[in-house]
């Protein structure tokens, strides 16, 4: 690096800075942690706020007749604005080039407890429109000693859902993450505290 001459200026490199042809901060990382800080901070740094809310809320606002309650006003800018939202550098990049957008050392499977299935995309004729739940797999689990004494927990984190019902899932060579859903707190005073009390019965009760 070279020495500065003015108290206002960066740490600079003389090749880097004909290059970059910018402003930059020029410094040494003398320690891991250090760069995967640096790195993880620009990696999840934020995309500058989009304006294009406030633009459709000025054009809404442009339509509106004098007589136009605020509610109408509210409803045209929702109408305009769901399933919208920004999208970051890093993340256009991963769908343009078709990569992941992130990777993880174990399987996640949501597991619902409030009696809600997917719906088949193909149907064959007789065929039920939704599929079966982990806990329907559950329920018909094969009548033997070690299934009967299985928690739901357990039979989902350690076994892949057979296509039918009734037949014996498959062991998995790694246990996977559970997501429940609904999300219930676990608080006493809660509205929820009984549908909470309820979940980890089914979870941890064969």
């Amino acid at each position: 690096l070279t020495e500065r001459n003015d108290g206002l200026i960066n740490s600079f490199n003389p090749v880097q800075l004909s290059a970059w042809r910018a402003n930059v901060d020029m410094q040494y990382c003398v320690s891991r942690r250090k760069v995967v800080e640096y790195v993880a901070k620009y990696a999840t740094k934020c995309e500058p706020r989009s304006q294009t809310m406030k633009q459709v809320f000025a054009t809404i606002a442009k339509s509106l007749s004098d007589d136009s309650t605020s509610l109408k006003a509210v409803q045209k800018l929702l109408i305009n604005s769901v399933g919208e939202r920004d999208y970051s550098a890093q993340e256009t990049c991963h769908l343009l080039l078709q990569l992941p957008m992130f990777k993880a050392s174990r399987d996640f499977i949501v597991l619902s407890l409030d009696g809600s299935r997917a719906v088949e995309e193909r149907l064959d004729e007789d065929q039920p429109a939704t599929a079966p739940a982990a806990l329907d797999h559950y329920a018909a689990r094969p009548d033997t000693q070690h299934f009967n004494d299985m928690t739901l927990l357990n039979f989902v984190q350690q076994h892949s859902m057979p296509k039918e019902l009734g037949s014996e899932p498959n062991r998995r060579r790694k246990n996977i993450v559970v997501i429940v859903r609904p999300y219930c707190p676990p608080d006493p005073s809660g509205p929820k505290y009984e549908q909470y009390c309820q979940q980890k019965l089914m979870l941890h009760v064969p």
